[in-house]
């Protein structure tokens, strides 16, 4: 674990990104095939990579069901800042820019239905979302989803397809990028598994995104 973690820091570090956003499930709750790892063990791994717009995360139904305190107090130690339905605003190339926070949808309060019901329809925003569901709540803006949870399907049978996806999103809304309502979503199959300790037909993957905006005339 330790020599393969090191590795796959290494890597990204020299990708110089601009931005790291971490979107849930730092825990390992499985029963078997490795068992539980600590939450400042994992963020410390996470803390590695560092960016010039900062490091930021919010929590998924596993650090929810672990316990959202040890989790959030293990990020923030290692300089992480967790985004509980919360914003953040930051500058990029003299452009303003926010970040928005959204957790696990099964932990839903009001507050994450008012915060993306409030954003700007002119200033560009990332939505960091745990789960894809929140998509379809997605306002008409200069406004970009993030989101996990569904492991990409974690197992995609040849002639079947995938077996679950673990969230009330549309099935299409399981992996990768979509772009439905002139809204854009990219779902990240992550590199854990849930359940069975098994991926099959479904590669683990970091992503690395470069995006850029439309001048407007």
């Amino acid at each position: 674990m330790w020599s393969a973690s090191t590795r796959l820091s290494t890597m990204l570090r020299r990708s110089r990104p601009d931005l790291v956003l971490y979107g849930g499930d730092y825990v390992n709750m499985q029963p078997f095939g490795g068992g539980r790892v600590p939450p400042r063990t994992i963020a410390a791994i996470l803390s590695r990579l560092e960016a010039p717009l900062g490091r930021f995360a919010i929590l998924g139904n596993h650090d929810y069901v672990y316990g959202a305190r040890a989790v959030i107090d293990a990020l923030e130690h290692h300089g992480i800042p967790v985004l509980d339905h919360a914003r953040r605003s930051m500058r990029f190339q003299n452009h303003a820019i926010d970040l928005v926070g959204v957790p696990d949808a099964g932990m839903t309060r009001g507050e994450a239905y008012a915060l993306l019901a409030g954003l700007s329809a002119e200033r560009p925003t990332i939505v960091l979302a745990h789960d894809p569901v929140w998509f379809a709540h997605l306002p008409t803006g200069p406004h970009f989803m993030l989101a996990g949870h569904t492991h990409g399907g974690q197992i995609r049978l040849p002639g079947i397809g995938i077996i679950r996806t673990a969230t009330k999103a549309p099935r299409r809304w399981t992996h990768g990028l979509v772009e439905e309502r002139g809204q854009y979503l990219y779902v990240t199959s992550g590199i854990g598994t849930s359940g069975l300790p098994l991926r099959w037909g479904v590669p683990p993957e970091i992503v690395l995104l470069d995006t850029a905006g439309k001048q407007r005339t």
